[in-house]
């Protein structure tokens, strides 16, 4: 569905979600929400959570051989969101598994 990245270098090291963010999603599911603007009940996400690799330059980038950018770097964690609809309204329930093996299971807000 998308990459965002939010460097730590470009904010102070204090972003909320840092660094790279890879979200998949089912090609089905995707058109689903295009189609109705609702994700359908057991829609799962996966969003990868790589760090930014080892930046030299002040704005957390680097120079490869593709040219000066933004690479991936250490995993930092992966999220599994499932969508439900718990007393009818939509939800999405999600795991996060991070580098070192810490696993939280949390309860997010409603979700389109």
């Amino acid at each position: 569905m998308g990459a965002p990245l939010t460097p730590n270098a470009l904010n102070d090291g204090q972003t909320t979600f840092s660094e790279h963010h890879h979200v998949y999603v089912e090609a089905q599911h995707l058109d689903a929400y295009l189609w109705t603007g609702s994700f359908p009940e057991g829609t799962v996400f996966v969003k990868e959570l790589p760090l930014v690799l080892d930046p030299t330059f002040a704005d957390g980038s680097r120079r490869e051989p593709s040219g000066r950018g933004y690479f991936n770097g250490d995993f930092n964690g992966i999220l599994f969101l499932v969508c439900s609809v718990l007393g009818g309204t939509r939800r999405l329930r999600s795991t996060r598994r991070t580098a070192d093996g810490v696993r939280a299971e949390v309860q997010t807000a409603s979700a389109s």
